[in-house]
Protein backbone atom coordinates (compact mmCIF):
# COMPACT_ATOMS: atom_id res chain seq x y z
CA UNK A 1 0.00 0.00 0.00
CA UNK A 2 1.33 3.40 -0.98
CA UNK A 3 1.27 6.00 1.78
CA UNK A 4 0.84 9.68 1.05
CA UNK A 5 1.60 12.15 3.84
CA UNK A 6 -0.85 15.02 4.01
CA UNK A 7 0.27 17.98 6.11
CA UNK A 8 -2.67 19.96 7.50
CA UNK A 9 -3.69 22.40 10.20
CA UNK A 10 -6.81 21.96 12.29
CA UNK A 11 -8.36 25.34 11.43
CA UNK A 12 -7.32 25.39 7.76
CA UNK A 13 -10.24 25.87 5.33
CA UNK A 14 -8.14 24.57 2.42
CA UNK A 15 -7.53 21.38 4.37
CA UNK A 16 -11.32 20.95 4.71
CA UNK A 17 -11.58 21.40 0.93
CA UNK A 18 -9.03 18.64 0.43
CA UNK A 19 -10.96 16.34 2.75
CA UNK A 20 -14.17 16.97 0.75
CA UNK A 21 -12.39 16.26 -2.52
CA UNK A 22 -10.83 13.03 -1.25
CA UNK A 23 -14.21 11.97 0.14
CA UNK A 24 -15.81 12.65 -3.27
CA UNK A 25 -13.06 10.59 -4.90
CA UNK A 26 -13.14 7.67 -2.43
CA UNK A 27 -14.43 5.24 -5.08
CA UNK A 28 -11.96 6.23 -7.78
CA UNK A 29 -9.97 3.19 -8.91
CA UNK A 30 -6.76 5.25 -8.96
CA UNK A 31 -6.98 5.68 -5.19
CA UNK A 32 -7.32 1.95 -4.47
CA UNK A 33 -4.36 0.89 -2.36
CA UNK A 34 -3.49 4.48 -1.42
CA UNK A 35 -3.40 5.41 2.26
CA UNK A 36 -3.56 9.09 3.16
CA UNK A 37 -1.81 9.80 6.45
CA UNK A 38 -2.96 13.15 7.78
CA UNK A 39 -0.38 14.93 9.91
CA UNK A 40 -1.24 18.08 11.84
CA UNK A 41 1.93 20.14 11.54
CA UNK A 42 1.31 21.87 14.89
CA UNK A 43 1.08 18.52 16.70
CA UNK A 44 3.99 16.97 14.77
CA UNK A 45 6.44 19.81 14.08
CA UNK A 46 9.44 17.48 14.00
CA UNK A 47 8.00 15.51 11.10
CA UNK A 48 6.65 18.61 9.34
CA UNK A 49 10.06 20.29 9.50
CA UNK A 50 11.54 17.44 7.45
CA UNK A 51 9.50 18.41 4.36
CA UNK A 52 9.87 21.44 2.08
CA UNK A 53 6.53 23.24 1.99
CA UNK A 54 4.97 26.50 3.10
CA UNK A 55 1.21 26.13 2.64
CA UNK A 56 -1.16 23.41 3.78
CA UNK A 57 -2.47 21.08 2.72
CA UNK A 58 0.68 19.62 1.20
CA UNK A 59 0.93 16.05 -0.03
CA UNK A 60 4.10 13.95 -0.24
CA UNK A 61 4.89 10.46 -1.47
CA UNK A 62 8.23 9.73 0.13
CA UNK A 63 10.27 12.86 -0.46
CA UNK A 64 8.37 13.86 -3.61
CA UNK A 65 5.95 16.74 -3.22
CA UNK A 66 2.76 15.91 -5.08
CA UNK A 67 0.75 19.00 -4.22
CA UNK A 68 1.02 22.17 -2.19
CA UNK A 69 -2.00 24.40 -1.71
CA UNK A 70 -1.92 28.11 -2.31
CA UNK A 71 -4.33 30.80 -1.08
CA UNK A 72 -5.55 31.23 -4.67
CA UNK A 73 -6.54 27.54 -4.88
CA UNK A 74 -10.27 27.62 -4.39
CA UNK A 75 -11.96 24.24 -4.63
CA UNK A 76 -12.23 24.02 -8.45
CA UNK A 77 -8.54 24.93 -8.82
CA UNK A 78 -7.54 22.50 -6.08
CA UNK A 79 -9.51 19.69 -7.78
CA UNK A 80 -7.84 20.39 -11.11
CA UNK A 81 -4.34 20.53 -9.60
CA UNK A 82 -4.92 17.35 -7.59
CA UNK A 83 -6.16 15.61 -10.73
CA UNK A 84 -3.01 16.64 -12.56
CA UNK A 85 -0.46 16.17 -9.79
CA UNK A 86 -1.79 13.47 -7.45
CA UNK A 87 -3.82 11.30 -9.81
CA UNK A 88 -1.27 11.84 -12.57
CA UNK A 89 1.54 10.63 -10.29
CA UNK A 90 -0.47 7.56 -9.22
CA UNK A 91 -1.10 6.65 -12.87
CA UNK A 92 2.62 7.01 -13.63
CA UNK A 93 3.53 4.77 -10.70
CA UNK A 94 1.05 2.09 -11.76
CA UNK A 95 2.24 2.20 -15.36
CA UNK A 96 5.83 1.64 -14.18
CA UNK A 97 4.73 -1.35 -12.05
CA UNK A 98 3.07 -3.20 -14.94
CA UNK A 99 5.18 -6.04 -16.37
CA UNK A 100 6.36 -5.46 -19.90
Amino acid sequence: MQEILVFVLEQCPYCRQLERILDDWKDRPELEGIRFRFVDEEKNPGLADQYPYYYVPSLFAGDRKLYEAHPSHFEPVMRKRLEQQLIGWIREQRAEEKPR
